[in-house]
């Protein structure tokens, strides 16, 4: 019974593709299709674009990097409205012709594979999150979990491998930092609000200061900060 069950992650894949394909439905596969070109254009317009509205921008605010943000952002907005309008206008067309019985029904099929994709990312994102012998056992019982994977494992072939690697070592090259920058702190922190010491230590002659174990501590985090 416990691997024929129905758990929350199979209700969370099903919502997902559920909803995915009656918007697409609804709104029909020219007009979705039309909506991704749209985010993708509007994209790299403002990639293309920021070069040329950035000296206009930081003519009229002095903090270069809040100039650019905001360019950035009229440039993408500007270009996303208007693009979404153009989409309006020809899913509108095809709405109101012969073809809106077919432009609905690839649309729910769009909707479906949509729902799939964003499923797999989602699972991606918690798979790398959450070791997979610490997931939970509604994730881990789930009767969609074998299609899940496969989906998964398809969407991380069609990423180059060296871009993933190199994306892996610089979110394990953060982690290393934060740890380090943790770990300097309270030895800082330790430091700067040493323990009283006993009236013993202080008839031996003992200064107060670090100790040798806390001044190598130190120095070796010191010494890994400066060779990064």
């Amino acid at each position: 019974m416990g691997e024929l069950s129905f758990t929350l992650a199979d209700g969370i894949v099903v919502l997902i593709l559920l909803v995915s394909a009656l918007l697409a439905f609804a709104r029909g596969f020219v007009h979705e299709v039309l909506a991704i070109a749209g985010w993708v254009g509007a994209i790299f317009a403002t990639i293309y674009g920021l070069p040329l509205v950035r000296p206009y921008a930081r003519s009229f605010i002095d903090n270069t990097t809040v100039a650019d943000i905001g360019a950035g952002v009229v440039i993408f907005l500007v270009s996303l409205i208007l693009l979404s309008l153009l989409t309006r206008a020809i899913a509108g067309q095809v709405r109101n012709s012969q073809l809106n019985a077919l432009d609905r029904s690839l649309g729910f099929l769009f909707g479906l594979a949509r729902g799939a994709v964003l499923v797999a990312i989602i699972y991606i994102a918690v798979d790398w999150l959450v070791p997979r012998q610490d997931q939970p056992d509604w994730i881990r019982n789930a009767r969609t979990l074998s299609l899940v994977e496969a989906g998964a494992d398809m969407l991380r072939s069609l990423v180059p491998s060296e871009p993933a690697n190199r994306g892996a070592r610089a979110a394990n090259e953060a982690a290393e930092e934060a740890r380090k920058a943790l770990e300097t702190h309270r030895i800082l922190r330790d430091m700067m609000s040493p323990e009283p010491r006993a009236d013993g230590d202080r008839d031996t002659g003992s200064t107060g200061g670090y100790d040798r174990r806390e001044r190598q501590e130190l120095e070796r985090l010191l010494d890994g900060s400066q060779q990064r």
